[in-house]
């Protein structure tokens, strides 16, 4: 077991490069994250980090005065409907919101949330797949306190879908 000192950080970014990630280091990288419990912004890129969904849970679900989370990976983002409303509610009191990764949209998405997101910067930046319209506009429809948007690789559809109902 790893131990680590505890600071009081409030800010960590880190670019890491996963060759070949054994239990024991993907233990110490969680385990980082239980240690530092004031953590408020968090900038990651996992190269080759095959556990980048499970981390970005599990570092939602430990801090709630968490208000700025990137999290950039080559590995893909799955939602099945319950991960996509347990992910919806944990980012909720986020102020900045950066997803760099294939997102993965369920079958058959949510009822939408009672609670709009408190996100003002929203930023996916990688493709989004299955039910990739239905999934980008639910995610939209529930932040309407977004001043500055950034999306990859949308159709003229939703673009028009955006200036419509978010300009």
């Amino acid at each position: 077991m790893v131990t680590f000192l505890i600071y009081r950080l409030t800010t960590f970014g880190a670019n890491f490069n996963f060759q070949d990630c054994s239990n024991s280091l993907k233990e110490a990288f969680f385990d980082f994250f239980v240690v530092q419990k004031d953590l408020k912004v968090v900038k990651l890129y996992l190269n080759d980090f095959p556990f980048v969904q499970q981390l970005m849970f599990h570092i939602l679900e430990n801090y709630t005065s968490l208000r700025e989370l990137s999290i950039n990976s080559i590995h893909a983002i799955e939602f099945s409907t319950h991960k996509l409303t347990q992910f919806m509610k944990l980012i909720s009191n986020l102020e900045c919101l950066t997803l760099g990764s294939c997102l993965k949209g369920p079958d058959t998405l949510p009822e939408p949330l009672t609670n709009k997101l408190a996100v003002e910067k929203l930023s996916l930046e990688g493709y989004i797949v299955n039910s990739r319209e239905e999934l980008l506009r639910y995610i939209l429809q529930h932040c309407s306190n977004v001043k500055h948007l950034q999306l990859w690789n949308n159709s003229d559809e939703m673009l028009q879908h955006i200036f419509r109902t978010m300009v």
